[in-house]
């Protein structure tokens, strides 16, 4: 039987980076997996060995095999194949009420490796608040002073779609002042949902641990350590969201001998594991693009809706290694080096130039960009949000797409600029000058 097809994919954070042993060899015997609800995945399955050419001059004519790099002990040698690269493709589920091993959003394989390359905001003190009152679209009085704090991204529903913003000042312990405009001002009858956040630092600080990856089929398994995320790119799929990850990986081995692999007893972990959380979906959300981004803080910006077609979500991390000579592995760690973030909307009609139809001349000029995930409904862990605070325009909004029926303004890209529009408070948070922020609701 054919051993290349996939069958499982396992994930599992790593306790230090490449799992190695006293030894010097990888054990990831004591990590705890938890299988991966991926679509599908592109992998060599056992990867490529790390060798030398042997090139120096022999008295014969043959060619000679290249050379492992790995350490002999006088007994075998180390398998060590990396580094390379893995892409994976899931489906963007909430948490719910956990399942399958899982019980906090961070323990979301998803999540939890992306967490690997960017910052994991702490879980929120509280949920969700009824706010005591209205101020105006920019302001409301919360009913705990927990709830929200500055550089806090939360969600509510108003008008029957879904909006997020960024909270930008906290002008009492309840009173919060955000970005950008809701459609109305959120009352007493609306309710807040605080999310729990990943965030790019704009100094690439504060990232997770490394993680381990597992993937096997019939009669074969392979290993992968001290793997970080290299590219993130959310996109939709028929309504749907979707993620597909670049996982740079610092070593592999075949594991195929393992004891459950040689006598097939394996196909038992073949089953993804599924939490009872909802698939995410770009329905009933209200996109929308802040005014010009203010030079100091905080933003209250005014915000303009905009209908979309589509929209992708690209993070790339620009991972280097650390290198280092004291393991087989040649590196310490995978760190962050250059994060971008660029973001493609496809709008679904031609009045959108008008607003920015300015800002592809005026290099200065940028917004914040928020396109919220439905539904935010009472089913646990729904709802997401992608909000950029300083997004600047990178393509030429006056160039219309009139090749159809309907004309529209073609996909306008943006990046994520650095910002000061979280006012700095006597405590600062980590992420209140984040480049850019993903947002989920995590209550149960």
């Amino acid at each position: 039987m054919a051993k290349g097809d996939l069958k499982a994919a396992f994930f599992a954070v790593e306790s230090s980076a490449g799992s190695l042993a006293a030894d010097g060899t990888v054990d990831v015997s004591g990590l705890s997996w938890l299988s991966i609800e991926a679509t599908r995945a592109s992998v060599v399955p056992t990867g490529e060995q790390a060798t030398n050419p042997r090139d120096e001059a022999r008295g014969s004519f043959y060619a000679l095999p290249p050379e492992p790099v790995t350490a002999w002990d006088t007994t075998a040698r180390i398998d060590h194949r990396g580094p390379g690269t893995i892409t994976l493709s899931q489906v963007v589920r909430g948490v719910g009420g956990g399942g399958g091993g899982i019980s906090a959003l961070n323990g979301m394989p998803w999540y939890a490796m992306l967490a690997s390359s960017m910052a994991d905001g702490a879980e929120p003190a509280a949920e969700i608040d009824t706010p005591a009152a209205g101020v105006s679209t920019t302001a409301f009085t919360l009913t705990s002073a927990t709830t929200i704090v500055e550089g806090d991204v939360f969600l509510s529903k108003i008008g029957g779609k879904v909006q997020g913003f960024l909270c930008t000042d906290k002008v009492t312990s309840t009173g919060v002042i955000h970005t950008p405009a809701a459609s109305a001002g959120i009352t007493a009858a609306t309710d807040v949902r605080t999310c729990r956040t990943l965030f790019l630092d704009q100094y690439a600080g504060g990232v997770g641990s490394t993680f381990a990856l597992k993937l096997e089929g019939h009669l074969w398994r392979t290993v992968y350590t001290m793997c970080r995320v290299a590219d993130a790119t959310f996109k939709v799929e028929n309504g749907r969201l979707m993620l597909d990850l670049t996982i740079q990986y610092q070593h592999g081995h075949d594991a195929s001998l393992d004891s459950d692999v040689a006598d097939g007893t394996n196909r038992a972990s073949f089953a993804p594991g599924r939490t009872t959380g909802p698939q995410q979906h770009f329905r009933g959300v209200r996109c929308v693009i802040s005014a010009a981004t203010p030079a100091a803080a905080p933003a209250q910006g005014a915000a303009t809706e905009i209908a979309l077609d589509d929209f992708t979500f690209k993070i790339s991390f620009g991972l280097q290694p650390v290198g280092t000579s004291n393991n087989i592995m040649g590196a310490s760690d995978l760190e962050v080096t250059m994060p971008e973030v660029e973001v493609t909307i496809t709008p679904a009609d031609h009045t959108l130039w008008a607003t920015v139809k300015a800002d592809f001349l005026t290099p200065i000029t940028g917004r914040t960009l928020v396109i919220p995930i439905g539904p935010l409904a009472t089913a646990d862990g729904s709802g997401m949000v992608f909000l950029i605070p300083n997004a600047v325009l990178q393509t030429d909004p006056k160039q219309l797409d009139a090749s159809g029926p309907l004309v529209k303004t073609r996909p306008l890209t943006y990046r994520a600029g650095k910002n000061i529009i979280v006012d700095p408070s006597a405590s600062p948070q980590p992420n209140e000058k984040a480049l850019a922020y993903i947002g989920a609701v995590t209550y149960a």
